[in-house]
């Protein structure tokens, strides 16, 4: 992705695609981020309130 990111000639046109490339890469860039946050999210849930077991058969050692 870094070879997208480099310059190209100085006329109007390539400096208009130097810009939507980085601008396409930054918005690629927080998409990502998102996306594993969601993911992490899921995954807390998951582990907290899905898959309980692990408290459950702690509590089930004190009966």
């Amino acid at each position: 992705m870094d070879q997208s990111l480099q310059k190209t000639e100085q006329t109007p046109i390539s400096e208009a695609l130097d810009q939507l490339l980085k601008n396409q890469y930054k918005h690629y860039q927080e998409q990502i981020k998102k996306l594993t946050s969601r993911q992490d999210e899921h995954l807390k849930f998951m582990n907290q309130w899905v898959h309980p077991e692990v408290s459950f058969t702690s509590a089930c050692i004190w009966i």
